[in-house]
């Protein structure tokens, strides 16, 4: 019965990628993604599915920007940190219902380039991986649907 789900994505729930892993070998045929995001900003997706060691997620176009950010000691002002750097996951939304900058979020991610393949497909932007909340609130925290 498993061998005819054809897809899983798995959003509104934290996940790692073991466990994804986990699940493509009890569902061999469905192809598995995962989604981050919220019902303010929007959701940015995994754009490959395959063996993972990290979660990636990006956003396609410019209404959904995502940035990685770290707090400036000396005037309190919000740097963009390099890709590969972690940080604090700050997005940008602008569409034609809604304008939100500068929106900081509670979790952490490292900022990425786009996958070679993901650019040729049109996933131009740089995305997050591995969101999720600072360590020094591990067990502190409620995940999940709230």
């Amino acid at each position: 019965a498993r061998s005819r789900f054809r897809g899983v994505h798995y959003g509104g729930m934290a996940i790692t990628a073991d466990e994804i892993n986990r699940f493509k070998e009890l569902y061999p045929n469905a192809l598995h993604l995962s989604g981050y995001g919220n019902s303010l900003c929007g959701v940015a997706m995994e754009i490959e599915d395959g063996p993972r060691t990290s979660i990636d997620y990006y956003t396609r176009g410019a209404n959904l920007i995502y940035d990685v950010v770290h707090l400036n000691e000396e005037d309190s002002s919000w740097l963009s940190v390099q890709p590969g750097d972690r940080g604090r996951v700050m997005f940008h939304r602008c569409d034609d219902s809604t304008f939100l900058p500068n929106v900081l979020e509670r979790d952490e991610a490292t900022l990425i380039l786009p996958t070679p393949k993901g650019y040729q497909s049109g996933w131009t932007m740089c995305g997050l991986r591995d969101p999720g909340p600072p360590s020094d609130q591990t067990g502190k925290l409620k995940l999940g649907l709230y």
